[in-house]
């Protein structure tokens, strides 16, 4: 978090529970979120849709191709903004988003959000993510290529 908010400029605007920081580099409210976890991995990549409309219909795209949300939709508490949750061929997990609020930098104050249901989805559509969304979100550990390489030459 510290290279993108010292090198990249990025500024905080919100957190979850210190387990969360939204970091943003525009007026959206957030570009990149991070999570604490045992080790680095990409928790969702977001696509941003222009309306609810093509929000609700890249859904229903996905559920007539047979992808079933992992999680959603709803509407998160931090940055105000739409969710649905789904994972891509690779296992990659995705998120089709939209309306996410929008930062005036003079007014804004940042504040932490409790970890609870109910901030994590507005709506109640969703309810919290599961155990099984939480741990594939989480990605798997990588021990890098330098790991691998030694891993590679000892055997």
């Amino acid at each position: 978090m510290r290279f993108y908010c010292d090198v990249l400029g990025m500024r905080v605007s919100d957190w979850s529970e210190h387990q969360m920081a939204f970091l943003r580099c525009n007026s959206d409210h957030h570009s990149i979120a991070f999570n604490q976890a045992e080790w680095a991995s990409v928790n969702h990549v977001a696509y941003e849709m222009p309306s609810v409309d093509h929000f609700m219909r890249g859904i229903g795209r996905l559920r007539h191709h047979g992808q079933l949300p992992l999680w959603g939709p709803g509407k998160h508490g931090p940055g105000d903004n739409t969710f649905s949750y789904f994972a891509d061929p690779a296992g990659l997990v995705c998120e089709y988003t939209s309306g996410i609020a929008q930062i005036d930098e003079d007014r804004w104050l940042c504040r932490v959000w409790r970890r609870v249901p109910e901030l994590s989805d507005l709506w109640g559509t969703a309810g919290p993510p599961s155990r099984q969304v939480r741990e594939h979100m989480a990605g798997i550990p990588d021990p890098g290529a330098f790991e691998r390489h030694d891993l590679e030459r000892a055997s």
